[in-house]
């Protein structure tokens, strides 16, 4: 009895790794990123960047054929991808001969040293990113033109009215759209830190902006199929708002500091839309600025007259009197004169 439990545990265990093993040999795209492109026949081709073997020359083959011999495996040099990057191609030709035998392909890789750095890896090419899905990552924040605050001096006026003989301005952080007119825009903004995904997307727009030169293209492949997936479960939940008169103001519960990014689309006439994010940080937005009525006053230096002073005026009098008396003496002089 023992003996048969044994063996029935054996054949079991045979069975297992015999339905395990393939997965763990097989993976789909272990260590590969898959660029989707078309060619100038409008026919599919990919471009597949290898982990770590981007910058040496290797060789490769691809199969049906999940466990070949290595006589059926036909190898190539692989080329340049018009960078700095060795890479396999997968032609078009190649691609519809190898669809026609089976809908599963794999690949193999060689290095100089003809050391396998590939061995029989199923290629997903479903999960390849095309060459827009690139553009879009690495164009992130400029798809829609805008003009953000970016200090309090750049701030704009939301409200300007005085009250008791005090003028109270308020301003306040903004996004300011800039492209056409023509086209209808909306948006969502939420606070950072908040949902995780909003968190997740702003982490990475920041390795957009910092990291993204630095990778190959294997990395960069790898982190725009990320991107894409993280950024299409935010847009697709979005809760999205109209904008009026081309401005996006921060909220009114703002305080300064706070940060918040904001999801935008725009949408053309024929129904095309275009996504894109931004990252606004607040200012001392809701604190009326106070400005005091000023009242000047000036002083008047009054000059002396002549009727505010008595002195002056008794002796105004006495020469008046003086005078007349003058004249009476000369009139009387001259009547004597003419009597002699």
């Amino acid at each position: 009895m023992n003996r048969i439990s044994f063996k029935l545990l054996s054949v079991l265990a045979i069975f297992l790794f015999i339905a395990i093993a393939p997965i763990a040999i097989f993976a789909a795209n272990e260590d590969v990123s898959i660029v989707s492109t078309i060619n100038d026949e409008a026919k599919q081709e990919y471009i597949i960047y290898i982990k770590e073997a981007s910058k040496t020359n290797f060789k490769y083959a691809f199969t049906t054929n999940a466990n070949p011999t290595e006589m059926d495996l036909s190898y190539i040099n692989s080329i340049s991808d018009l960078g700095e990057n060795q890479v396999a191609f997968l032609d078009a030709d190649t691609y519809e001969k190898l669809l026609q035998e089976s809908s599963t392909i794999y690949m193999w890789a060689k290095n100089e040293e003809e050391n396998l750095i590939l061995n029989g890896i199923q290629l997903d090419l479903s999960k390849a990113i095309t060459e827009d899905e690139i553009k879009n990552v690495e164009s992130l924040t400029s798809k829609i033109s805008v003009k953000i605050a970016e200090n309090e001096e750049d701030t704009t006026t939301i409200k300007n009215e005085t009250v008791d003989g005090v003028e109270e301005t308020t301003k306040v952080g903004y996004v300011q759209i800039l492209d056409e007119k023509e086209a209808t825009y909306y948006y969502e903004i939420a606070k950072l830190p908040g949902e995780e995904l909003h968190n997740q997307l702003k982490i990475l727009a920041e390795k957009v902006q910092n990291e993204y030169d630095k990778m190959d293209m294997y990395e960069k492949v790898q982190f725009i199929a990320q991107f894409n997936e993280t950024f299409s479960k935010v847009t697709d939940t979005a809760e999205w708002l109209e904008v009026k008169d081309m401005m996006i103001t921060q909220p009114e519960t703002s305080t300064a500091g706070d940060e918040y990014i904001i999801l935008l689309k725009k949408v053309y006439e024929q129904g095309a839309e275009t996504l894109d994010v931004q990252f606004l940080t607040a200012f001392d937005a809701y604190r009326p600025n106070v400005v005091t009525e000023q009242i000047v006053t000036q002083e008047t230096t009054k000059l002396p007259i002549t009727y505010d002073s008595i002195a002056l005026f008794v002796i105004l009098g006495i020469i008046v009197i003086l005078v007349i008396a003058v004249f009476l003496r000369m009139k009387k002089l001259n009547k004597q004169n003419e009597e002699k």
